[in-house]
């Protein structure tokens, strides 16, 4: 895969986890803390700002304001403290665009002050994680300036269709190893700094689950009880098969958990289907079973709809069949797309996002539209199929049914 595309894909990830973050109700929710941000940019007038940050719910918002003099002012109750992002140019979509700021929200008076064309190195006080933050940053500054300068000329030789793939990984990914160790020694040192919950959380996908948990485990209830907390350990909780630490640390409430323990095989779970009717999938003993998870905001979803239907229908007769689950948290705009899609098949959610029972069984975490396939007894043989339409999908089929279906194509 080609260097922007890989970053394109990271930067797509981050936002669904950015957006879906479910409601704490494991964890002990603080008291609203209000924040004030006064803030002035220097620079191209772009006549607003936006602001993403997170609630004591850990709920996401976002705010506009507009600049008065290059001037502007947001409010708001925050969360004890969280990564929140403030886009000086509106038209910019793209995540580590140098106009994009991302720093640590904390409640109280913040004050912030950059250029537009420069937003990336704005002066942030007000915030005491923040100034933490930006001094651990200066220790890393010739690792990250060295990564930032491979990746830049990774991107112009491949313009330029001029570069040894292997050797340029190599280099990109010893720096970038490097930062993560020196930041895993940081948290490792500092158990009860905002700045390791930062870390961690933005490092949760680079480790492995058992070093992610560890880590976690070694902060202290003061930064778990924060975003940053909570956010690392909806990440950890479906992937990890410690029930001792689900247990201790029921970040959907005791409830789910205690549902969620109940689980001995996929048969055990049913999920409402798209008219409001119960679906058991014990109704797909004896059969294989791909899992198609997928959302209506998911542009890569519904370009897969066509190709899902020709194997719908190539597979009909055969020991094979299809579940589509929605990891939407809005009822009418899933079943709108389905609709609209004409998506035929069996299609259910429990509109919970990525954190229904079935998504966490299935250790789904953030990502869509992913394929899983289930043999007949309900045990998972492949957690992450190739998109429809590939044809090494039907190879992998092809061994499994035993037989040669019909091309797909």
């Amino acid at each position: 895969m080609h260097l922007p595309l890989m970053r394109l894909l990271y930067l797509f990830n981050f936002s669904l986890a950015f957006f879906l973050l479910p409601n704490a109700d494991g964890q002990t929710i603080t008291a609203k803390k209000n924040f004030v941000i006064n803030g002035k940019i220097t620079g191209k007038d772009t006549g607003r700002v936006v602001l993403w940050y997170v609630d004591p719910e850990n709920f996401v918002h976002r705010d506009t304001a507009y600049l008065s003099n290059e001037e502007f002012l947001f409010s708001g109750n925050a969360n004890i403290a969280s990564e929140a992002i403030l886009w000086t140019d509106i038209n910019n979509h793209i995540y580590d665009h140098k106009s994009m700021l991302r720093f640590i929200l904390e409640p109280g008076n913040i004050s912030i002050s950059c250029n537009n064309d420069d937003a990336v190195h704005a002066m942030v006080t007000g915030s005491k994680a923040q100034t933490e933050k930006q001094q651990w940053d200066q220790q890393k500054l010739n690792l990250t300036a060295r990564k930032k300068q491979l990746l830049k000329t990774a991107d112009s030789l491949y313009k330029l269709h001029k570069i040894n793939a292997a050797a340029m990984y190599k280099k990109i990914e010893a720096a970038r190893y490097s930062i993560v160790s020196m930041d895993i020694d940081y948290i490792s040192r500092h158990h009860n700094s905002y700045v390791s919950g930062y870390l961690l959380s933005h490092h949760k996908r680079k480790l492995s689950i058992d070093s992610l948990q560890m880590l976690y485990v070694m902060l202290t209830d003061k930064v778990k009880r924060s975003n940053l907390g909570f956010d690392i350990l909806s990440y950890l909780y479906p992937l990890t098969a410690d029930i001792s630490f689900r247990t201790q640390n029921p970040v959907f409430g005791s409830g789910f958990n205690s549902r969620l323990k109940k689980i001995k095989s996929l048969y055990d779970i049913s999920v409402p289907d798209s008219s409001g009717n119960m679906v058991s999938l014990s109704m797909f003993k004896e059969k294989y079973l791909i899992i198609d998870f997928w959302a209506s905001w998911c542009s890569p979803c519904i370009e897969n709809i066509p190709f899902l239907k020709i194997l719908k229908e190539t597979h009909k007769d055969d020991a094979l069949k299809i579940l589509s689950y929605s990891v939407d948290t809005d009822g009418e705009k899933w079943r709108s797309a389905i609709r609209k899609n004409d998506f035929t098949g069996i299609h259910v959610s429990d509109l919970n996002g990525f954190y229904g029972l079935l998504p966490v069984y299935c250790k789904l975490a953030v990502g869509v539209p992913r394929y899983m396939l289930f043999d007949k007894t309900g045990k998972l043989i492949n957690d992450d199929l190739p998109q429809p339409g590939n044809p090494e999908l039907n190879k992998i089929l092809d061994a499994v049914l035993k037989y040669s279906p019909a091309s797909t194509q």
